[in-house]
């Protein structure tokens, strides 16, 4: 969803007219599905009326990042567009203001809405699904849900969304059962297709100490891919929530994070359906670029690990399936190569760059702060 006040369009669009704005959203984002309103009667919880806006919803056949999304539209306001959480329906049906949330607002006409699809014909078979629900029972309604689940027509927070409290204690383990299914079969499809074309996975490993803008350097190379990407989470269950994304950031990988094994197999595109260690259940994977932030180089990594015991598992499993490594110090980044000689990264020549990233983060960090501090202080003075 993009939403944005008239008055603070981007410069990409040039006229503040509804025909105006999708035109400049085809041409510069071409998503598949596009339908919008400008929002010119709202009002707020006082009664007075709220500045004109305009909604958009957008589709695309391949995820897309917000920040993506908000460069190429030369949006300076990422947060302006956002991921919408739950039946991509509701979206369309919060146009025009027809959903259980936005009852008592203004309810605007079918007509205003400008869509590159028939809009009015969705919003009557939306309206026709809900009378339906409506006269379901519970185990009609989770029996729907699941095979849409399975027919990769909804995703599972969809489906969770859709359902009632008490409807997802009863389908919780069968919500878990066909979700594990539709990603097993997903990442078999993508298995062979990476081995049909024998294309192997992409890692890039970059470390270096804490504070250098690692992780912040490896969500520079994911937003360039212009593809939605998943952050691991802490190192008690790293891939609890991943959802099939294609590129992966493996944050402060660690030697206690996964046993050498695990990570050989979800490094390994040719392997037979790879997985990442859950807590719950076993994640099926489908990463066409892993990107591993660490303290560690992939040497000092291996050494870590086996320090203390002995290993049939050699460094060269590892160093075979990285594509290059970077190191990130506070005040310039390089390439490196595995030198056997010497049994360590060294570096790659004519690669070394300053580290611009640490001043943008400071500086970045530095005007967020004083902005949330001057808002503290207004309450303070008031």
């Amino acid at each position: 969803m993009y939403q944005q006040q008239l008055s603070h369009l981007p410069s990409s669009i040039k006229r503040k007219t509804l025909n105006s704005i999708v035109k400049s959203l085809v041409e510069r984002l071409e998503p598949l599905k596009i339908a919008a309103i400008i929002h010119d009667k709202d009002v707020n919880e006082e009664g007075d009326s709220i500045e004109k806006h305009v909604h958009v919803v957008l589709q695309f056949e391949n995820q897309r990042s917000l920040e993506r999304l908000a460069k190429v539209l030369n949006e300076p306001q990422i947060s302006s567009f956002q991921q919408w959480r739950g039946n991509v329906n509701n979206a369309y049906s919060y146009l025009v203001h027809q959903t259980k949330e936005a009852k008592g607002k203004y309810q605007y006409q079918l007509e205003e809405v400008k869509a590159n699809f028939d809009y009015p014909a969705l919003m009557s078979d939306i309206t026709k699904k809900i009378e339906q629900k409506i006269k379901m029972k519970d185990s009609e309604i989770i029996k729907s849900l699941l095979d849409q689940l399975g027919a990769g027509e909804l995703s599972k927070d969809e489906v969770i969304l859709n359902l009632t409290g008490s409807q997802f204690a009863k389908a919780k383990k069968q919500i878990n059962d066909v979700y594990q299914q539709v990603q097993e079969q997903k990442s078999k499809f993508w298995l062979e297709e990476q081995k049909s074309k024998n294309e192997p996975i992409t890692v890039i490993w970059i470390y270096g100490s804490s504070g250098t803008g690692k992780t912040a350097l490896a969500k520079k190379y994911a937003d360039e891919q212009n593809v939605k990407y998943f952050i691991t989470g802490s190192s008690r269950d790293s891939f609890q929530h991943y959802d099939g994304e294609h590129l992966v950031i493996l944050d402060e990988l660690r030697p206690t994070t996964f046993n050498y094994d695990d990570l050989l197999k979800m490094l390994d595109p040719f392997g037979e359906n790879p997985k990442a260690p859950s807590r719950f259940f076993d994640k099926s994977l489908m990463i066409d670029i892993f990107i591993i932030t660490s303290p560690y180089s992939p040497k000092q990594f291996y050494d870590e690990i086996f320090r203390h015991k002995k290993t049939v598992d050699s460094f060269g499993q590892l160093q075979r399936r990285i594509t290059f490594v970077q190191f990130i110090t506070q005040d310039y980044f390089e390439m490196q190569n595995y030198n056997d000689l010497e049994k360590k990264y060294i570096s790659v020549e004519d690669t070394r760059q300053k580290n611009y990233l640490l001043e943008k983060l400071k500086k970045k960090y530095n005007t967020n702060g004083r902005q949330t501090y001057d808002k503290f202080n207004q309450l303070l003075t008031k």
